[in-house]
């Protein structure tokens, strides 16, 4: 990490609980623990991410923040089910909101005691099933901006409740792809990590959501059996859903069903988010001094690792 970073560098924390015959509560408490037992507190960042089904955490965007702020992080997730993501919100869908909630509660109570000028940056994140989990520990834009530094949601899924919000009242002159919400003062939108529209300054805590025009996992949702959705109608489809693709009721939800098995296989298209994470991050929690040359040089790298 000192190579990368041409500085004095620590060794980054990571805590992990899984599963085991815990309860959320026991495991987030577990968790809280060994943070502060490791000096997760003392951290300048302290991301509190949401894994997915199985328990997994899209390793560039936990590796993102560590390089960019040369191992001064800290990473917190607990595990609460042992099933594809997709059969855990079918079997359960329940689990990714109470463990979301249970963890970011008991980090949440130990970061308040805290003096205010000692607190780390206290970041949330989380892909697909994660960011449902996330999302669901707050209620609104406000509650997010008051109660975290920022946050960054990949790939996040069509029944996310803050997401669906966001996208049903966004700006008159945005695509459901892209839209921008309250003219992208809070909560912005991104299909690269490197563009983020938005007509107002983007004042942090800065959240943002990481998603792709043709990602099934996003526009996968019930009311495709009924409705015709935004993203297909001729003057909100984006520029990578072919004009081939018409809504028809049934067949088009079970189309979108289907195409998620596939969602990983391109770098950069559908639910295959790459290294853009790492871009995103570079927006949204930047250190001082950090540079578009610096993001770069942190892209590659990270690609190196993946295929090394």
């Amino acid at each position: 990490m000192a190579d990368f970073t041409g500085q004095e560098s620590v060794q980054p924390i990571r805590a992990y609980v899984g599963l085991g015959d815990l309860s959320p509560e026991e495991q987030a408490q577990l968790a809280v623990d060994e943070l502060d037992n490791m000096g997760g507190f003392d951290r300048s960042v302290l991301n509190v991410a949401m894994s997915t089904g199985r328990g997994w955490l899209n390793e560039n965007q936990v590796q993102a923040l560590e390089y960019m702020w040369a191992g001064d992080t800290a990473t917190v997730t607990i595990q609460y089910s042992y099933l594809p993501s997709w059969v855990s919100y079918l079997a359960a869908g329940h689990q990714a909101p109470e463990a979301a909630t249970a963890l970011f509660e008991a980090v949440y109570a130990h970061w308040n005691t805290l003096p205010e000028d000692e607190r780390p940056r206290l970041v949330v994140s989380g892909e697909s099933l994660g960011s449902f989990g996330s999302e669901s520990v707050f209620n609104s834009a406000q509650d997010l901006a008051n109660r975290t530094d920022g946050g960054l949601y990949v790939g996040p899924a069509g029944m996310n409740p803050n997401w669906q919000t966001f996208v049903e009242n966004r700006d008159e002159d945005s695509p459901a792809f892209l839209p921008t919400y309250n003219q992208g003062s809070d909560i912005r939108f991104s299909a690269d990590g490197s563009a983020w529209p938005g007509n107002k300054t983007w004042q942090p805590p800065r959240i943002g959501y990481l998603q792709h025009d043709n990602d099934p996992v996003t526009w996968f949702d019930a009311s495709l059996t009924l409705s015709k959705p935004d993203w297909l109608r001729a003057s909100q489809r984006g520029p990578h859903i072919p004009d081939q693709m018409i809504w028809i009721p049934g067949v088009t939800m079970i189309q979108v069903g289907i195409d998620q098995l596939y969602a990983l296989d391109t770098p950069g298209q559908g639910h295959n988010f790459a290294q853009e994470p790492a871009v995103a991050w570079a927006s949204i929690l930047p250190p001082y001094g950090w540079t578009a040359e610096d993001t770069e040089r942190l892209t590659t790298l990270l690609g190196q690792e993946i295929t090394d």
